[in-house]
Protein backbone atom coordinates (compact mmCIF):
# COMPACT_ATOMS: atom_id res chain seq x y z
CA UNK A 1 0.00 0.00 0.00
CA UNK A 2 2.70 2.39 0.88
CA UNK A 3 4.30 1.57 -2.23
CA UNK A 4 1.44 2.35 -4.27
CA UNK A 5 0.74 5.81 -2.32
CA UNK A 6 4.72 6.30 -2.89
CA UNK A 7 4.15 5.56 -7.21
CA UNK A 8 1.14 7.96 -6.89
CA UNK A 9 2.94 10.80 -5.49
CA UNK A 10 6.12 10.70 -8.11
CA UNK A 11 3.20 10.54 -10.31
CA UNK A 12 1.69 13.56 -9.45
CA UNK A 13 5.02 15.22 -8.97
CA UNK A 14 5.71 14.56 -12.61
CA UNK A 15 2.60 15.37 -14.26
CA UNK A 16 3.51 19.22 -12.57
CA UNK A 17 6.98 19.50 -12.92
CA UNK A 18 6.24 18.81 -17.13
CA UNK A 19 3.30 21.00 -16.99
CA UNK A 20 5.93 24.00 -15.10
CA UNK A 21 8.24 23.44 -18.35
CA UNK A 22 5.48 23.16 -20.86
CA UNK A 23 4.05 26.37 -19.18
CA UNK A 24 7.72 27.73 -19.03
CA UNK A 25 8.59 27.42 -22.59
CA UNK A 26 5.00 28.54 -23.85
CA UNK A 27 5.87 31.88 -22.21
CA UNK A 28 9.44 31.89 -23.51
CA UNK A 29 8.12 31.05 -26.79
CA UNK A 30 5.46 34.07 -26.44
CA UNK A 31 7.74 36.50 -24.98
CA UNK A 32 10.21 36.29 -27.72
CA UNK A 33 7.56 36.28 -30.73
CA UNK A 34 6.45 39.53 -29.11
CA UNK A 35 10.57 41.04 -28.62
CA UNK A 36 10.77 40.10 -32.15
CA UNK A 37 7.91 42.83 -33.79
CA UNK A 38 8.68 45.27 -31.05
CA UNK A 39 5.51 44.27 -29.11
CA UNK A 40 4.95 44.41 -25.10
CA UNK A 41 4.33 41.03 -23.70
CA UNK A 42 2.45 40.06 -20.36
CA UNK A 43 2.33 36.56 -18.52
CA UNK A 44 -1.22 36.76 -17.61
CA UNK A 45 -3.82 38.98 -16.46
CA UNK A 46 -7.05 37.83 -14.27
CA UNK A 47 -8.75 41.77 -15.27
CA UNK A 48 -9.26 40.73 -18.74
CA UNK A 49 -13.00 40.18 -20.04
CA UNK A 50 -14.20 41.51 -16.39
CA UNK A 51 -17.46 43.03 -17.24
CA UNK A 52 -18.31 41.61 -20.76
CA UNK A 53 -20.98 39.19 -21.10
CA UNK A 54 -20.66 38.00 -25.12
CA UNK A 55 -18.62 35.24 -26.79
CA UNK A 56 -15.93 33.26 -24.36
CA UNK A 57 -16.21 36.49 -21.26
CA UNK A 58 -18.09 36.10 -18.51
CA UNK A 59 -18.43 32.71 -18.35
CA UNK A 60 -17.41 30.27 -15.31
CA UNK A 61 -14.83 30.78 -13.23
CA UNK A 62 -10.83 31.09 -12.49
CA UNK A 63 -11.13 33.23 -15.80
CA UNK A 64 -7.91 34.90 -17.04
CA UNK A 65 -6.20 35.95 -20.11
CA UNK A 66 -2.46 34.54 -20.74
CA UNK A 67 0.29 34.54 -23.56
CA UNK A 68 -0.63 38.67 -23.67
CA UNK A 69 0.67 40.63 -26.64
CA UNK A 70 -0.06 44.73 -27.26
CA UNK A 71 1.36 46.59 -29.93
CA UNK A 72 0.41 48.72 -32.60
CA UNK A 73 -0.61 47.56 -36.25
CA UNK A 74 0.53 48.97 -38.94
CA UNK A 75 -2.02 49.92 -41.81
CA UNK A 76 -4.08 52.12 -44.15
CA UNK A 77 -7.58 53.33 -44.22
CA UNK A 78 -9.60 52.53 -46.40
CA UNK A 79 -8.36 55.63 -48.40
CA UNK A 80 -5.17 54.50 -48.77
CA UNK A 81 -3.90 56.79 -45.73
CA UNK A 82 -1.59 54.76 -43.36
CA UNK A 83 -2.49 54.41 -39.60
CA UNK A 84 -1.40 52.29 -36.56
CA UNK A 85 -4.31 50.31 -35.02
CA UNK A 86 -3.69 49.21 -31.54
CA UNK A 87 -4.05 45.87 -30.77
CA UNK A 88 -3.94 43.12 -27.75
CA UNK A 89 -3.84 39.21 -28.86
CA UNK A 90 -3.87 36.52 -25.69
CA UNK A 91 -4.95 33.29 -24.79
CA UNK A 92 -8.67 33.60 -22.60
CA UNK A 93 -9.50 30.43 -20.32
CA UNK A 94 -12.31 29.87 -18.10
CA UNK A 95 -13.20 26.47 -15.97
CA UNK A 96 -16.43 25.04 -16.17
CA UNK A 97 -17.28 22.29 -12.54
CA UNK A 98 -20.02 20.40 -11.78
CA UNK A 99 -21.28 18.02 -9.26
CA UNK A 100 -19.79 17.69 -5.67
CA UNK A 101 -17.15 15.52 -3.87
CA UNK A 102 -16.00 12.51 -5.49
CA UNK A 103 -18.49 12.87 -8.45
CA UNK A 104 -16.92 16.63 -9.26
CA UNK A 105 -15.45 17.48 -12.11
CA UNK A 106 -14.38 20.82 -14.29
CA UNK A 107 -13.36 21.54 -17.48
CA UNK A 108 -11.27 24.14 -18.75
CA UNK A 109 -12.04 25.96 -21.52
CA UNK A 110 -9.31 27.83 -23.81
CA UNK A 111 -9.77 31.00 -26.85
CA UNK A 112 -7.20 32.75 -28.68
CA UNK A 113 -9.04 35.95 -29.11
CA UNK A 114 -7.19 39.46 -30.72
CA UNK A 115 -8.30 42.70 -30.27
CA UNK A 116 -8.16 45.76 -32.51
CA UNK A 117 -9.47 49.36 -31.88
CA UNK A 118 -11.49 51.54 -33.91
CA UNK A 119 -11.56 55.50 -33.76
CA UNK A 120 -15.03 55.68 -32.36
CA UNK A 121 -17.53 53.37 -30.59
CA UNK A 122 -20.00 51.59 -32.33
CA UNK A 123 -23.17 49.75 -31.80
CA UNK A 124 -22.64 45.79 -30.37
CA UNK A 125 -22.91 43.50 -33.58
CA UNK A 126 -21.52 40.21 -33.81
CA UNK A 127 -21.14 37.30 -36.26
CA UNK A 128 -20.87 34.01 -35.31
CA UNK A 129 -20.26 30.87 -37.67
CA UNK A 130 -23.56 29.01 -38.09
CA UNK A 131 -23.33 25.48 -36.33
CA UNK A 132 -25.71 23.13 -34.51
CA UNK A 133 -26.43 25.69 -31.35
CA UNK A 134 -27.22 28.37 -33.68
CA UNK A 135 -29.33 26.41 -36.09
CA UNK A 136 -30.99 24.78 -32.50
CA UNK A 137 -31.58 28.48 -31.31
CA UNK A 138 -33.38 29.33 -34.86
CA UNK A 139 -35.79 26.70 -34.33
CA UNK A 140 -36.93 27.64 -31.16
CA UNK A 141 -37.20 31.17 -32.37
CA UNK A 142 -33.90 32.51 -31.25
CA UNK A 143 -33.65 34.29 -34.87
CA UNK A 144 -31.10 36.31 -36.65
CA UNK A 145 -30.34 38.44 -39.40
CA UNK A 146 -30.66 37.61 -42.52
CA UNK A 147 -29.19 38.98 -45.69
CA UNK A 148 -29.79 38.74 -49.44
CA UNK A 149 -26.52 36.79 -49.90
CA UNK A 150 -27.76 32.98 -48.85
CA UNK A 151 -24.07 31.47 -49.31
CA UNK A 152 -23.63 34.20 -46.43
CA UNK A 153 -26.72 33.07 -44.28
CA UNK A 154 -25.46 29.65 -44.16
CA UNK A 155 -22.12 31.09 -43.04
CA UNK A 156 -22.77 33.30 -40.46
CA UNK A 157 -24.90 33.90 -37.66
CA UNK A 158 -25.39 37.50 -37.12
CA UNK A 159 -27.31 39.45 -34.13
CA UNK A 160 -26.64 43.56 -33.48
CA UNK A 161 -27.99 45.86 -31.07
CA UNK A 162 -29.67 47.59 -34.13
CA UNK A 163 -30.97 46.04 -37.25
CA UNK A 164 -30.13 49.06 -39.49
CA UNK A 165 -26.89 48.80 -37.80
CA UNK A 166 -26.07 45.66 -39.32
CA UNK A 167 -27.27 46.19 -42.51
CA UNK A 168 -25.27 49.27 -42.39
CA UNK A 169 -21.80 47.64 -41.77
CA UNK A 170 -22.84 43.79 -43.54
CA UNK A 171 -23.20 45.29 -47.18
CA UNK A 172 -22.56 43.78 -50.40
CA UNK A 173 -18.18 44.35 -49.97
CA UNK A 174 -18.17 43.04 -46.30
CA UNK A 175 -20.11 39.76 -47.06
CA UNK A 176 -17.82 38.48 -50.17
CA UNK A 177 -14.43 39.61 -47.75
CA UNK A 178 -16.53 37.86 -44.55
CA UNK A 179 -16.65 34.75 -47.19
CA UNK A 180 -12.99 34.61 -47.81
CA UNK A 181 -10.78 31.87 -45.93
CA UNK A 182 -9.39 34.16 -43.47
CA UNK A 183 -12.49 34.69 -41.73
CA UNK A 184 -13.28 30.84 -41.13
CA UNK A 185 -13.98 29.42 -37.32
CA UNK A 186 -13.52 33.06 -35.92
CA UNK A 187 -16.37 35.09 -34.36
CA UNK A 188 -16.35 38.73 -34.52
CA UNK A 189 -18.02 41.61 -32.44
CA UNK A 190 -17.62 45.50 -32.46
CA UNK A 191 -18.24 46.07 -29.29
CA UNK A 192 -17.62 49.93 -28.23
CA UNK A 193 -14.20 50.89 -29.30
CA UNK A 194 -13.06 47.68 -29.95
CA UNK A 195 -13.35 45.05 -33.00
CA UNK A 196 -12.82 41.38 -31.02
CA UNK A 197 -12.49 37.93 -33.06
CA UNK A 198 -11.88 34.98 -30.92
CA UNK A 199 -11.70 31.19 -31.82
CA UNK A 200 -11.79 27.97 -29.65
CA UNK A 201 -8.45 26.55 -29.00
CA UNK A 202 -4.80 27.87 -27.56
CA UNK A 203 -2.98 30.66 -29.15
CA UNK A 204 -1.15 29.73 -32.45
CA UNK A 205 1.24 32.38 -33.06
CA UNK A 206 1.47 32.26 -36.73
CA UNK A 207 -2.74 33.20 -36.58
CA UNK A 208 -1.79 36.55 -34.35
CA UNK A 209 -1.08 38.54 -37.49
CA UNK A 210 -3.27 37.18 -40.04
CA UNK A 211 -5.82 37.52 -37.72
CA UNK A 212 -4.78 41.60 -37.31
CA UNK A 213 -4.61 41.72 -40.93
CA UNK A 214 -8.09 40.20 -41.47
CA UNK A 215 -9.37 42.55 -38.63
CA UNK A 216 -7.95 45.69 -40.24
CA UNK A 217 -9.58 44.80 -43.30
CA UNK A 218 -12.81 44.42 -41.92
CA UNK A 219 -12.55 47.70 -40.36
CA UNK A 220 -11.89 49.38 -43.16
CA UNK A 221 -14.98 48.24 -45.32
CA UNK A 222 -17.14 50.01 -42.24
CA UNK A 223 -18.76 52.77 -44.90
CA UNK A 224 -17.23 56.29 -43.69
CA UNK A 225 -21.47 57.41 -43.20
CA UNK A 226 -20.95 54.89 -40.41
CA UNK A 227 -17.98 56.54 -38.86
CA UNK A 228 -19.66 59.96 -39.36
CA UNK A 229 -22.75 58.99 -37.40
CA UNK A 230 -25.13 59.21 -40.05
Amino acid sequence: MTAIFGLAIVGFAAVFVLGYLHNKKRHDQASQYAIERGWSYERRDSRIGDGWRFGPFGQGSSRAGSLIMTGLWPAADANGAPVSRHFRSYEYEYTESSGVGENSSSTTYEFHVVEMQIPRPLPWLELAPEDFGTRLFAKVGVKDIQFEYEAFNRKWHVTAQDRRFAFDVVHQRMMELLMGAGYDRSSIRIHGHTVFAWRRGHVKFEQIEPTCEALNQFINSIPQYVWDGR
